[in-house]
Formats: structure tokens, C-alpha cells, sequence
């Protein structure tokens, strides 16, 4: 399977790239899970899909409810159980 890799600009305006690990739709929104391609950063990065005025745009933004995430993360988990290890 081919990898989705997609260039993130962060907080400082920085592009980094990450690569798309899966989409999960939870309590009628959508969540981005994504993995970064670089090697030191091994951390899982939760984004919701916001709608956009530009329907060749997405927006992704951080969910501030942590619970939120712990539950698309948990779900994430589960459907991938046996494909990663999960610390």
C-alpha cells in the first residue's frame, strides 16, 4: 500500500511532513491520525477536519477536548490491533 504523506505547517510556520495513518469519523466529525516521517519524533498527531470555504481545502485543526482525542485514539487502536505496537 502506497503511503500518503501530506506537508503540515506548524505553530511556527514550519512545513513538516507526515504521513496519513488513517480517517475516523467520531461523534459526527472527522479525525486525521497522523505519523511523522521524522525518525526522532515518534509522536501520533490527532487532527479534526474542520470544513472549509474551498471544497479542494481541508482544515486541520487541534481538538482541545482531550478526551476527544483518548477516544479516536482508542479507536484508532483498535481497528489497527496487531499492525502496530502502541506504547
Amino acid at each position: 500500500m502506497e503511503k500518503l504523506i501530506m506537508s503540515l505547517t506548524d505553530e511556527k510556520g514550519n512545513n513538516v511532513d507526515y504521513e496519513l495513518l488513517d480517517i475516523i469519523d467520531y461523534n459526527q466529525k472527522i479525525y486525521t491520525v497522523f505519523y511523522p516521517t521524522i525518525e526522532e519524533d515518534t509522536e501520533i498527531l490527532i487532527l479534526r477536519v474542520d470544513p472549509s470555504d474551498n471544497p479542494e481545502q481541508s482544515i486541520y485543526a487541534f481538538e482541545e477536548d482531550q478526551k476527544i482525542v483518548n477516544e479516536v485514539f482508542k479507536k484508532f487502536k483498535e481497528k489497527y490491533e496487531g499492525e502496530y505496537i502502541f506504547k
